[in-house]
């Protein structure tokens, strides 16, 4: 089956797996990627189970964060879904790409369990959030130079088409919507309290600091675990994208907090990912 199995930590880099997964189904279609081995029931062979998955499969992107390495021996093979994931695609020949993300770089063959040691000789792809798209490039022409993967078949073909007219179709509407209801010439310059929530989680506010010119998106944002810079800031037709790294306090390692906004009358509402998941919330002027 011409499709791609994305291995990963949820807590090493569970954002940068989400976003790259959303792009590939973007490109090759839903139908062609995976991300999780579903519906293991209780009592089932998690290994048994991963390795009917992965068998399927003609590419494993494994990506690989910051802690990735440090958690294989943590864990010490124990239950661990990742090791059996990346040593089931070496063993069966599968083509496997590690994708270097966060600032991670490669094991060695040194740091990596005998099984998956064979890893550390896979080149692989660093994907930096400053450049994710025209980083991703190089695995997507990876992945398409691949004997026979074309990440799309003639049923899933229909569906997408099908699926991008409806896309589409939402697109205009909310287009037309939203000149309706921008103002003109909203300045996005001023201070902006935002309440924020993960799903099933306490909400907290965030401050950020903005000053939009020329296309252009700077500023600062206070979190209630320390502030970061904007960075890469865009802002374009009611809508703004920026990333932000910092050391939160109690914690060793930076975190990247990467943000997505639509303006809405006299609000923004706000999407920020992080590897431990995806918030969202409406940010209004604060004094």
């Amino acid at each position: 089956m011409d499709s791609v199995f994305i291995s990963y930590r949820r807590d090493d880099s569970a954002g940068h797996a989400g976003r790259l997964s959303e792009h590939l189904c973007g490109i090759f279609g839903p139908d062609h990627v995976f991300m999780d081995v579903q519906d293991i029931a209780p009592g089932q062979d998690f290994a048994e189970a991963i390795e009917k998955t992965i068998t399927g499969c003609q590419a494993v992107v494994v990506v690989i964060g910051p802690r990735w390495a440090a958690e294989l021996k943590t864990r010490g093979g124990q239950s661990d879904f990742v090791l059996h994931e990346v040593s089931v695609a070496l063993r069966r020949s599968v083509t496997v790409i590690p994708v270097l993300v966060g600032g991670a770089t490669m094991p060695s063959a040194a740091e990596l369990p005998e099984s998956i040691a064979a890893l550390s000789r896979r080149q692989a792809v660093e994907i930096r959030d400053a450049r994710f798209e025209s980083d991703t490039t190089l695995l997507v022409d990876a992945l398409r130079r691949l004997p026979g993967f074309t990440g799309v078949t003639a049923g899933s073909r229909r569906r997408m088409w099908l699926w991008l007219l409806a896309a589409a179709a939402l697109v205009i509407v909310a287009a037309v919507a939203f000149l309706k209801t921008r103002p003109p010439s909203f300045n996005i310059t001023g201070v902006w309290i935002a309440e924020m929530a993960k799903p099933k989680q306490p909400s907290y506010r965030v401050r950020l600091d903005l000053t939009g010119t020329s296309g252009t998106l700077n500023g600062t944002v206070a979190y209630p675990t320390g502030d970061g810079a904007v960075r890469d800031g865009t802002l374009a037709n009611g809508r703004l994208t920026f990333f932000t790294t910092h050391v939160p306090q109690f914690a060793s390692e930076p975190a990247t907090i990467r943000w997505s906004g639509i303006v809405e009358g006299n609000a923004i509402q706000f999407t920020a990912a992080d590897d431990s998941g995806v918030a969202k919330g409406t940010a209004r002027r604060g004094p």
